[in-house]
């Protein structure tokens, strides 16, 4: 499962590299965060690492996660 989701996380920076150059070529600054929450609520790494950016508490992170995680496990394949 964790597999699956490192694929889908390089992918997505894949698809959005040419956008960021073209936003970083006109001065802007920018920042990717693709996140993947896999269908059983495993969340990757990359979930962890957008709120810490955000700056969230140790406590609100957490929550964050199990809302995504019951989130993820509801929603239809």
């Amino acid at each position: 499962m964790e597999e699956k989701c490192e694929e889908a996380h390089e992918e997505k920076n894949l698809k959005y590299a040419d956008l960021m150059a073209d936003c970083k070529n006109n001065g802007w600054g920018v920042w990717l965060f693709p996140m993947e929450i896999c269908c059983r609520g495993f969340q990757a790494q990359s979930m962890w690492k957008l709120l810490a950016q955000l700056r969230l508490s140790e406590r609100a992170c957490k929550k964050a996660i199990r809302r995504l995680a019951k989130a993820a496990e509801r929603s239809p394949a």
